[in-house]
């Protein structure tokens, strides 16, 4: 016969606070962990089809995954004269992930009514176990302003360290600055006397981000344990490489949206250009080295294009909205 259960375990826990120092100033904490395990448990019996010609064949496994995040944020809001509207943050983030891997299998079980299907009753048995680990640090800072909801900025800032970079390469620093202004508001703009205008923003951004996207060590070469004659032997399996740096995005947008006849049709239009430096590679090499290749940073690529989105209610009721809405965009890459 043959069996074959899985069980899927999970739990998510939040933990939050929030403590008002003064008018609009707060500290703020949030805690998260999640925690996932999957065991299987496979049996084919030496008179099953797959188990026959093994004399049965016995799996289990189990993988546990946890993921804990914590994040302690300072922030103030304050509003002076009406007209100005202050946001500042402050923050620090934590984010530690570990992935658990335990596998074993037995075959050429004793020939008999119950077999009793654990590993420990194979004759031939295998195993093995893996250990994953990852962690992120960042600093980070904002800030935000608009003057009488017309006028708005904001600048960024974060510094991100990750384990999955050398020590000389491990903190990267992204930045993003933004801007809009809100014709519609505007009292020569209401002067027009366009009343089917509900919004008209013009905006403008352009800011960096990082992008870590690799597996885990990869910065250093890494062995794997064989078995010799009287004991475990490492064995040389990938190399490692030690300039692996972050990937760098910078993008820049230039936008119009709109909104008319009570913001029943609206729209937006757009033009970018993103640019993608240090790009993260799987760099293959000969075969005759020991190994199939290694992360590297390789090349740049810029992404250029616009993009126009407009959308509309056909049917706007009290109890029925019948909205459509579509879009077009033109795109074109080129590697540097």
């Amino acid at each position: 016969y043959t069996s074959n259960k899985n069980k899927l375990t999970r739990t998510f826990n939040t933990l939050s606070g929030t403590y008002t120092i003064t008018k609009g100033l707060k500290l703020k904490e949030v805690l998260s962990y999640d925690f996932t395990q999957n065991a299987s448990i496979a049996w084919w019996g030496p008179q099953s089809n797959d188990g026959r010609t093994a004399n049965g064949v016995f799996q289990k496994y189990m993988i546990n995954t946890s993921k804990f995040n914590s994040q302690t944020q300072l922030t103030y809001d304050r509003s002076f004269d009406r007209v100005h509207n202050l946001s500042f943050l402050l923050g620090y983030e934590t984010e530690a992930y570990k992935n658990e891997n335990v596998y074993g299998t037995g075959s050429n079980y004793a020939a008999m009514d119950d077999p009793k299907p654990e590993i420990q009753n194979a004759a031939i048995t295998k195993s093995s176990s893996s250990i994953s680990e990852y962690r992120m640090l960042s600093y980070l800072g904002r800030a935000d302003y608009n003057y009488d909801s017309k006028y708005y900025v904001s600048a960024s800032y974060r510094r991100d360290g990750s384990s999955r970079l050398a020590k000389a390469n491990r903190w990267g620093d992204f930045w993003s600055l933004g801007g809009a202004w809100i014709v519609s508001k505007e009292k020569f703009f209401q002067n027009l006397n366009a009343k089917w205008v509900d919004n008209l923003k013009f905006k403008v951004s352009v800011g960096q981000q990082g992008n870590d996207g690799i597996p885990d060590f990869n910065y250093i070469d890494r062995y794997s344990l064989v078995r010799g004659e009287k004991a475990m032997l490492p064995s040389f399996s990938d190399i490692g490489n030690p300039d692996i740096t972050w990937e760098t995005t910078t993008n820049f947008n230039l936008g119009l949206e709109f909104a008319l006849f009570q913001s029943r049709l609206n729209g937006e239009f757009n033009f970018y250009t993103k640019k993608t430096t240090d790009m993260l590679f799987w760099l293959g090499v000969p075969e005759s080295v020991g190994v199939r290749g290694y992360y590297g940073n390789l090349g740049d690529i810029r992404n250029a294009g616009v993009e126009f989105t407009i959308g509309g209610d056909i049917i706007r009721t009290k109890n029925i909205i019948w909205n459509v809405s579509a879009n077009i965009s033109h795109n074109r890459a080129k590697a540097l």
